[in-house]
């Protein structure tokens, strides 16, 4: 395997990751007001916020930077497919096992990117 495609599949874990966390830390979700030093605007951050800790989470759009970008439908349902699978034997429930837990059957995300490989290929199949 590549190095290159490596540490796309740890970068599809810790967003799996961010995912689970705005799930499962709603109460502890808050928002950082910040300046984006690549572009030069400000942004609105979602965050999970426990006393002085901060775990951002994602921006936030407005309806107009949403359609800047080219949705890819099908990767869409692929992905969240995958991750809700995820979901269901990830125990973690705190910011301290997101910290210092892992996934109890994909600790390194090493086979997040199969199955989203192998989903994209049956639907291929399929069309």
């Amino acid at each position: 395997m590549d190095r290159e495609h490596s540490q796309h599949k740890n970068a599809m874990g810790k967003l799996y990751e961010k995912y689970l966390m705005a799930k499962r830390l709603a109460g502890s979700i808050d928002v950082a007001y910040a300046m984006n030093t690549e572009t030069g605007r400000k942004e609105v951050i979602l965050v999970v916020k426990e006393g002085e800790r901060i775990v951002p989470l994602g921006n936030l759009w407005s309806a107009h930077d949403f359609q800047l970008r080219d949705v890819d439908l099908i990767d869409s349902e692929i992905v969240s497919n995958v991750f809700k699978l995820y979901e269901v034997e990830d125990e973690r429930n705190t910011l301290e096992e997101f910290d210092n837990g892992y996934h109890s059957k994909d600790p390194n995300y090493d086979d997040i990117w199969k199955f989203i490989d192998s989903a994209r290929e049956a639907v291929k199949d399929e069309l």
